[in-house]
């Protein structure tokens, strides 16, 4: 299995990370290890498809 980032996707990570960082203030490291979290749990998705959310 592979992973594909659509630019929609990418566009919403940034414009989240934005948010956290500017709006809601959260230090520059807490950010970056927010993103690092989240890109790591949808690569986690590589070895174990099962994992993520069903939807009906």
């Amino acid at each position: 299995m592979r992973i594909v980032y659509t630019e929609q996707s990418l566009e919403s990570l940034e414009e989240s990370i934005n948010f956290l960082l500017m709006v809601q203030k959260v230090p520059l490291e807490k950010v970056v290890a927010i993103r690092k979290h989240l890109l790591n749990r949808v690569d986690s998705l590589i070895t174990d498809p099962h994992s993520g959310q069903y939807e009906e």
